[in-house]
């Protein structure tokens, strides 16, 4: 465990608490609400050697490093919390709402025949159209196909399904939660139509056409919506890691945000959606009602440098605003190299970022928000121009 103490001298401010949860790490950071003062992190590592197949964790596993790193904070007049997780995990949920298997990441690559059996049930042009995005291994729609017909057994005993982020902020209320999420963490399963404000029921009866999908699938509320309490803390409805960079970041429409992790990807910011049948470029729904029109780099691609430029010009080319500023984030030894490529290609100075808190502290923005009533007027997180 590392971290940096909550001095008492500040322990007395309302504080909003963003939690985020990734594959290797748990990481809470503490802000004063109203000015977006750091007042402490915490930030626990974990080693993927839990005998699990590749792509997929241990729900348990998460919520016993959610509670430990809750135990280090000595913060007593927390405001609102809010947990930011991948945009693509998969968790189902029993009748008693514990996990009846692993959770499902982006990462595990079994679902692949599935997604070309999708496109061929229904075609990608209206995938697309009505989704934002044609089914890859990624989304959660050919996990759950990948469900369905590999555990028949779990299929039959589901209840509800959910992200990781959803279950650790269900966990974190001391009352009963509302079952919700947000638009992007909604629009990144592939099961819900932006345009309909609605799941797709053509996708829902593909999957599995005998059941009743009401109340399986949580409800999409707005950003600043609160799902439940802890002890006098909201919790709100939380958010996955592309908003929460936007918000730690203070980017805007035109910005272009390059993340570097478990996967490569490269989005913009714009107030419509785009189209495209090929699979590109998948138009995932913000929380404000825009869209992050969004290039994943394959994972097999050797030069990183490269393929984030051909993504940037995808976008470009497609005309998502792209002129604005260039954020590259990720561990440093990662960005470097990109960061300085892209400089000299688009002829800009990029924005580097390797603060690995840099998505909790967007989660802490996004809690403060539901406390105010809109996002607070904080600094952004400090990048570095490469």
């Amino acid at each position: 465990m590392a971290g940096r103490a909550v001095s008492r001298s500040v322990a007395r401010m309302v504080a909003a608490v963003g939690i985020a949860v990734s594959p290797t790490s748990t990481v809470i950071d503490i802000r004063d609400m109203k000015k977006g003062r750091g007042l402490g992190t915490v930030t626990l590592r974990r080693s993927r050697t839990d005998g699990l197949a590749h792509g997929e964790a241990s729900t348990q596993q998460w919520l016993a490093d959610l509670h430990e790193a809750l135990s280090r904070l000595d913060v007593p007049e927390v405001g609102a919390v809010s947990v930011v997780g991948p945009l693509h995990s998969l968790v189902a949920l029993g009748p008693d709402s514990g996990a009846l298997r692993p959770a499902l990441l982006a990462e595990d690559r079994r679902s692949e025949p599935d997604a070309g059996w999708c496109t061929k049930q229904i075609p990608a042009l209206d995938w697309s159209t009505s989704v934002g995005s044609v089914p890859s291994f990624a989304l959660t729609v050919t996990k759950l196909s990948w469900l369905h017909r590999s555990e028949p057994e779990t299929w039959g005993r589901i209840d509800r399904l959910s992200s990781l982020h959803g279950v650790l902020a269900a966990a974190l209320c001391d009352n009963t939660p509302e079952f919700a999420t947000d638009r992007l963490t909604a629009s990144g399963t592939g099961l819900w139509s932006a345009g309909q404000e609605a799941y797709d029921q053509r996708v829902l009866s593909l999957i599995d056409a005998e059941r009743s999908w009401p109340g399986v699938l949580a409800r999409v509320v707005g950003p600043f919506d609160v799902i439940g309490s802890r002890g006098e803390a909201k919790v709100v409805v939380g958010t996955s890691e592309p908003t929460a960079l936007v918000a730690a970041l203070g980017a805007e429409r035109g910005d272009v945000i390059v993340t570097i992790g478990e996967r490569v990807s490269v989005f913009g910011i714009a107030t419509r959606a785009f189209v495209d049948e090929s699979g590109t470029i998948s138009s995932f729904a913000s929380p404000d009602g825009g869209y992050l029109p969004t290039v994943v780099l394959p994972i097999e691609l050797d030069e990183t440098s490269v393929g984030v430029l051909a993504a940037i010009r995808t976008l470009r080319n497609a005309t998502v605003p792209t002129g604005g500023r260039l954020f590259v984030c990720g561990p440093q030894h990662s960005v470097i190299d990109v960061a300085l490529r892209c400089s000299r290609s688009e002829g800009t100075r990029v924005q580097v970022c390797t603060d690995d808190s840099v998505v909790a502290v967007g989660a802490a923005r996004q809690a403060a928000a539901a406390l105010l009533g809109g996002w607070p007027t904080w600094q952004p997180i400090v990048t570095e121009r490469a």
